[in-house]
C-alpha cells in the first residue's frame, strides 16, 4: 500500500485542525527531536486475503484487506483531541485506490517521553488484485 496516497487523501482536512506535520513514516522508532507537533505518520501494518474471484480462463482477482497505521504525536494534553481529528479525516472515507471505505481497528501506545506521546492506531480498507 502507497502511504503518499493516505498522506495525499488526509492532509486537506489535517492541516485544517492544526497538524503541521503530515507524512509516510521512515522509521518504526520515535523520533527523540521531533518538535513539529501534532503530527501524523503513516506506515503499512499488514495484509490479509479474502475472497478469491476467478474471472474468466486465465484471469483472476482477489479482494485484499489491507492495515495501515496512523502514528499520531502529541503533547499529552492533545493526544485524544488530536487522535480524533485524524480518525475523523479517515473513518468512512474511501482512499484513492480504494473499493472499501477505511475502518478503525485497534490502538495502542507506541512511546512516550516527558514531552510528547506517540500513538499508533491501526486502520483497514480493502483492495483487488488481479493478475495480468
Amino acid at each position: 500500500m502507497d502511504m503518499q496516497v493516505i498522506v495525499d487523501d488526509t492532509t486537506a482536512a489535517l492541516t485544517a485542525v492544526g497538524f503541521v506535520t503530515i507524512q509516510r513514516a521512515l522509521s518504526l522508532n520515535a523520533l527523540p527531536d521531533l518538535e513539529d507537533v501534532p503530527a501524523v505518520f503513516y506506515h503499512p501494518w499488514k495484509d490479509a486475503a479474502l475472497a478469491d474471484n476467478d474471472l474468466t480462463v486465465g484471469a483472476h482477482e482477489q479482494t485484499v484487506r489491507e492495515q495501515f497505521c496512523a502514528v499520531v504525536v502529541a503533547r499529552e494534553a492533545d493526544i485524544d483531541a488530536r487522535r480524533k481529528d485524524v480518525c475523523n479525516a479517515l473513518l468512512g472515507k474511501k482512499l484513492t485506490g480504494r473499493i472499501w471505505a477505511t475502518e478503525y481497528e485497534q490502538g495502542e501506545i507506541l512511546a512516550l517521553d516527558e514531552k510528547l506521546i506517540w500513538w499508533r492506531d491501526v486502520y483497514a480498507t480493502q483492495v483487488i488484485w488481479r493478475n495480468a
